[in-house]
C-alpha cells in the first residue's frame, strides 16, 4: 500500500435498512464516445426499419417478415447498448448487508435491477485481484460458485468493504 492512497470512490454507511456500500461503475471515454456514435447510427437504421414496416403493411410476404425479425433484432440491440451507455455515464453498484439479507443493486439515473441472496450462505468473503493484476474486486462462495463484485476497485477500497462487511456481520456482544 501506498503512504497517500488516491481518494475513494465508494461510500460505506451504515442505514437502518444495513451497512450501504456504494461504488461508481468505471468509466471509459472511449467506449462512451463510440456507443454514443453506434446508436446515432443505430436511430438511422431504426427509422428506416419502421419506415419499410410501415412499406410493407398489408403485405404479409417475406419482405416484411424478414423486416419483423431484424427490427425485433435492432430493437434489443439498441436497449443493450442504451443501458450499457447509460451505466457508463452514471452507473452504480449498491450493496446493502442487512441481518437477513445481502443485495445488490446495478443502476443507471435510478433504474436498475436488485438480486438478493442468503447472507447465511456467504463463505470466505475476501479481496480478490483483478484480471491481469489490475484493481480488484470483493468476492465471496454462494453456493459452490464464486462471485465477485465491485468492478474497477482499488485494493484499498476492497479491503475497507470487506473489512466493513465482517465488522456488520460480526455477532453483537
Amino acid at each position: 500500500m501506498s503512504d497517500n492512497p488516491a481518494p475513494s470512490r465508494v461510500t460505506i454507511e451504515r442505514r437502518p435498512e444495513g451497512l450501504v456500500i456504494a461504488m461508481p461503475v468505471p468509466r471509459s471515454g472511449c467506449v462512451i464516445a463510440f456507443l454514443g456514435m453506434w446508436l446515432s447510427a443505430w436511430a438511422v437504421a431504426e427509422f428506416a426499419g419502421v419506415m419499410g414496416l410501415i412499406e410493407q403493411a398489408g403485405r404479409l410476404g417475406p419482405d416484411a417478415l424478414f423486416i419483423v425479425v431484424w427490427l425485433a433484432a435492432w430493437t434489443a440491440a439498441g436497449a443493450g447498448a442504451g443501458s450499457f451507455l447509460a451505466l457508463m455515464l452514471n452507473g452504480r453498484e449498491v450493496v446493502t448487508l442487512a441481518p437477513g439479507a445481502l443485495q445488490r443493486r446495478i443502476e443507471a439515473f435510478g433504474i436498475g435491477r436488485t438480486k438478493t441472496y442468503d447472507p447465511a450462505l456467504v463463505e470466505d468473503l475476501r479481496v480478490m485481484d483483478g484480471s491481469r493484476g489490475s484493481g480488484a474486486f470483493f468476492g465471496f462462495d454462494y453456493k459452490g460458485s464464486v462471485r465477485r463484485w465491485g468492478s474497477g476497485l482499488s485494493h484499498d477500497d476492497a479491503r475497507r468493504i470487506v473489512d466493513a462487511m465482517l465488522e456488520f456481520a460480526k455477532p453483537k456482544e
